[in-house]
């Protein structure tokens, strides 16, 4: 219940466009969180460190970030099969931090899980399948890979 109150603070500041605030707010939850740890507050746990690694990625502190996605990507892992809806976007979300700080080859790899999890989870041609392939694709063509884009069934100029 204290979460929540502290989830509906932090997304009043977000709307505010004061993400300094935000992330003050979150970062007490994660605390409060982390030191609970008990098994019915991991999802809790988990949302909280996802959102607060996109709010650190906005401002550009890739590495905190990073880290937090692992966190989450490993909680979520650990509650539900590697297919869970939750286990795709912390996934998708890992790759999308990893192809902005400009580290394609890691960028690349989870894109690749994600688009095989988003597949088998949502089917091959759901919205989020085409998602993730189109940011593989995005990301290999950064990478000046466009024959394995040609291979994947994208067409490229």
């Amino acid at each position: 219940m204290i979460i929540n109150a502290w989830g509906d603070l932090t997304m009043y500041w977000l709307k505010r466009k004061h993400t300094l605030q935000a992330t003050a707010e979150l970062w007490t939850a994660y605390g409060m969180l982390r030191s609970q740890h008990q098994r019915d507050q991991r999802q809790q746990l988990a949302s909280c460190s996802h959102n607060l690694a996109l709010l650190l990625e906005k401002q550009g502190d890739f590495s905190a970030a990073e880290v937090l996605l692992t966190r989450t990507l490993a909680l979520r892992r650990a509650f539900r099969e590697g297919g869970h809806v939750k286990v795709v976007v912390s996934l998708g979300s890992l790759a999308g931090l990893y192809a902005t700080a400009g580290r394609l080859e890691d960028a690349e790899q989870y894109f690749n899980e994600a688009l095989k999890a988003a597949r088998d989870t949502f089917g091959p041609t759901s919205f989020e399948a085409t998602a993730y392939a189109l940011n593989l694709a995005d990301v290999l063509l950064r990478m000046n890979r466009p024959q394995v884009c040609s291979a994947s069934g994208f067409k490229t100029k």
